[in-house]
């Protein structure tokens, strides 16, 4: 291999392994299914995505956990981006598919018509018919003697030959179908598939319809050489040889041919009707679990308004907002949920315009006036009443001080006069 051709095939390696990495893992598809889960359920997930149109998604099952094979739900989820698929037009896609190969599945599990098990069949029985073609080339030797013929046998042996020819071909492409839908695991893949297989059960059913006539044409001509009197050892001996014809498995056309219009419904118009029921159902739950919980998301905030009703309509009527969640509790009861998905939608249109009111009436409301603090007053007034006080008293007792100084100066002179003569 030449170097840039090694460099390309590792760019489609390398965008091959991206492109299957980026699928979110299963854990995560059941996780965004598990809200629809009712009580007494459990989720289930197929083995590997279903490739549908180019894209991929997850099936998720929901089965009562006492019955693991039977399915109460079934939800799809885009493999891509964890998201659950509401477009019913994949839905149909992704149902069918599912449908289709599980019943693939179990039909050539039941009835113990698989590929590889027609095949064998067919291929068994290879030394039988060159035996039974040997006979028969005796037996119309000897029969010519007498003049007796075994022509009808003849053709019939041919024809019956002819169709296993055709049948091993049909079990060949069959097998590569099947082989390719493993490998792929795509819609276009299964439809192909269920295509072979019903072709190759068809091919089936005529060879062995071919092999009965066959044989019934070797029982007839015995019985009429044996009436007529002819030596039964010229062709009684070859005639049980040639009856073998290797598909004993398959002896019976009957059940052959009730097992291909079983097969049938597998396209029939009442497996339509089944998925469809299946989609409706689906997607009923997630409405009514979707819309609940809107409801519910919702409720706190309108009943918190319409218990302190008389307050609030102070401030803007809620007789709208009352209305409207009645009317969406109506809807919810029954059932209609594109309605109530819409009151919803008013509803907290509704709510954010009646606290918009609300925050309004609040800033405008003045606010009582504040008592102004005295105590920094107060206490000025004693500190400049104590100052007062003390400088008042300063002030007394120097005055006292002057005037009795002045008294002294006055008395002292008269003493001198009395005493100095």
């Amino acid at each position: 291999m030449k170097i840039e051709n090694l460099g390309t095939f590792a760019l489609i390696v390398l965008l091959l392994v991206s492109s299957v990495s980026a699928l979110v893992p299963s854990e995560s598809a059941i996780e965004a299914a598990h809200t629809y889960l009712h009580q007494g359920e459990e989720a289930s997930i197929v083995n590997r995505p279903y490739l549908v149109d180019g894209r991929s998604y997850f099936v998720v099952y929901f089965h009562p956990q006492t019955n693991p094979s039977a399915k109460n739900l079934i939800i799809v989820v885009d493999a891509d981006t964890g998201q659950l698929v509401e477009d019913e037009t994949i839905l149909n896609k992704v149902y069918s598919f599912d449908y289709k190969s599980s019943f693939l599945q179990t039909f050539i599990t039941d009835k113990k018509l698989s590929f590889q098990e027609i095949k064998s069949a067919v291929e068994s029985g290879v030394t039988s018919r060159e035996q039974a073609s040997d006979a028969l080339d005796k037996v119309e030797s000897d029969l010519s003697n007498v003049d007796e013929n075994i022509a009808n046998i003849q053709s019939g042996f041919s024809q019956y030959t002819l169709l296993v020819e055709r049948l091993k071909d049909e079990v060949d492409t069959g097998v590569e179908a099947q082989n390719f839908f493993e490998s792929e695991y795509s819609n276009q893949a299964l439809e192909a598939f269920v295509i072979r297989y019903n072709t190759t059960l068809k091919a089936l059913v005529s060879t062995v319809k071919a092999g009965e006539d066959y044989q019934k044409a070797i029982i007839n001509k015995s019985n009429q050489l044996t009436q007529k009197g002819v030596d039964q050892n010229k062709f009684k001996p070859g005639l049980q040889t040639a009856f073998s014809i290797g598909m004993d498995k398959f002896s019976s056309r009957t059940s052959l041919e009730n097992a291909f219009q079983e097969f049938s419904q597998i396209t029939a118009t009442q497996t339509n009707r089944q998925v469809n029921d299946s989609i409706q159902s689906y997607l009923y739950r997630k409405d009514k679990i979707d819309t609940d919980n809107q409801v519910e998301g919702v409720r706190p905030n309108v009943e918190e308004i319409l218990t302190q009703k008389t307050t609030v309509q102070e401030c803007i009527p809620v007789t709208n907002l009352e209305k409207m969640w009645q009317n969406t509790l109506a809807a919810q009861s029954a059932n209609r949920f594109s309605q109530v998905q819409a009151n919803v939608t008013l509803l907290q249109t509704e709510l954010n315009k009646i606290k918009r009111e609300l925050d309004k009436c609040n800033a405008q409301v003045t606010p009582a006036p504040k008592q102004s603090d005295n105590t920094n007053l107060f206490i000025g007034v004693i500190l400049l009443l104590i100052v007062g006080y003390f400088a008042w008293k300063f002030y007394s007792k120097k005055k006292q001080g002057e005037n009795d100084g002045e008294v002294t100066q006055m008395q002292e002179p008269q003493k001198r006069n009395l005493f100095g003569d």
